[in-house]
């Protein structure tokens, strides 16, 4: 039915649509929909999901696991005579120390590798304001990571001793 040259049939069945049906016939027209479009596309969403989980599947076996042990290090405040105050350490720099090729020479050595081997797995890291050091170290074997990531620990503190003992015996050390 046209008047004025608008077509009012159109509008009147717009309006009986949405006078005339709840929510709850919406709802079953949308399933209606939701389940045709299923069943339509079902191939091609189960070719889909099986290519990815195969992808996924065959990238997780194919790799091997990696293993990452850590050891946090205190780094303890410096007491340069008996009188100041104790200094904060500067975690920069001890976190520098600490991947320097001196530590990594005496670690390698004490592992019977070289300080290139040892430099490839290994991470310094500072948690957030902490005067924690992490060392860290990733390797396919669990025990090589450990021991690895102990012996750079372990030379790192030898280090610490050597220098901070050095400082306290020239500053207030009676015996210098």
């Amino acid at each position: 039915m046209k008047r004025y040259g608008v077509n009012v049939s159109f509008l009147r069945r717009d309006r009986r649509r949405s006078n005339g049906r709840s929510k709850a016939g919406s709802a079953a027209i949308a399933s209606r929909a939701t389940s045709r479009f299923l069943r339509v596309h079902l191939l091609w969403i189960l070719l889909v999901t099986g290519a990815v989980v195969g992808g996924a599947t065959a990238i997780s076996w194919s790799r091997n696991p990696v293993y990452k042990s850590h050891v946090d290090v205190l780094v303890q405040p410096r007491l340069f005579t008996q009188t100041s105050a104790p200094q904060a350490p500067d975690m920069g720099t001890e976190k520098a120390v600490a991947s320097s090729g001196v530590v990594l020479e005496n670690a390698s050595s004490s592992l019977g590798i070289s300080a290139a081997e040892l430099h490839s797995g290994l991470s310094v890291g500072v948690p957030l304001q902490t005067d924690i050091l992490r060392i860290s170290y990733a390797s396919t074997d669990p025990a090589q990571a450990q021991r690895r990531a102990q012996a750079v620990a372990d030379a790192y503190v030898r280090s610490e001793e050597r220098r901070v003992g050095k400082e306290c015996r020239s500053r207030w050390s009676p015996y210098h």
